[in-house]
């Protein structure tokens, strides 16, 4: 059974949640309540992305990365023992991610990047950190391990006025191999 904490700050949370259920009127931070005025539509994909991840020329503290995508199918089984996701090549485009990373402290960082969808790179979103990202030791001698919540900020083509969040795990090895899986949940207006 779900039991909600005590506080301002779980009030503040669950009127968000009612404007973002379409109840009317302002949410308890004053936000204007989703009314289904505009109707839009969901998109969710997962991608796993290589590149390289480098120190940006300037900045110690900054770091950038750049990796691509196939098109892929990602099918998860779940048994006694746990669960194993496979990722199969699937016919179609690349796609294309651009970060600028700025490390907070040891282990968090924030930053900002875009996500290019095909060759001619007409669609495509831009995103920025929601919270701060989290970076440590993964266990694995010599590779690192990531999370991090990317809050979607619009884009370009089909994607402009989008709005949602994309989940980004990753590894990067001491060379700056970058291995990274997304699932994106993407809002646009239909």
């Amino acid at each position: 059974m779900f039991h909600a904490p005590d506080g301002p700050t779980c009030l503040s949370k669950f009127s968000q949640l009612d404007a973002w259920m379409g109840v009317r009127g302002l949410s308890k931070t004053g936000t204007p309540a989703y009314d289904g005025s505009i109707a839009m539509r969901e998109i969710v994909y997962t991608m796993h992305f290589r590149g390289q991840i480098s120190r940006s020329t300037g900045n110690g503290g900054t770091l950038r990365a750049t990796s691509s995508g196939t098109s892929c199918t990602m099918q998860t089984v779940v048994s006694p023992s746990g669960a194993e996701t496979t990722v199969h090549s699937a016919t179609g485009d690349l796609a294309f991610v651009e970060t600028e990373i700025h490390m907070a402290g040891n282990e968090g960082f924030d930053g900002e990047g875009s996500l290019t969808f095909g060759d001619e790179a007409e669609h495509g979103l831009r995103f920025s950190s929601a919270k701060t990202g989290q970076l440590s030791q993964s266990g694995v001698p010599g590779v690192l391990a990531g999370a991090v919540s990317w809050r979607i900020d619009g884009g370009a083509g089909r994607f402009a006025s989008a709005s949602g969040f994309i989940s980004s795990t990753f590894t990067v090895t001491q060379s700056g191999e970058l291995s990274e899986y997304h699932c994106g949940l993407i809002f646009i207006p239909e």
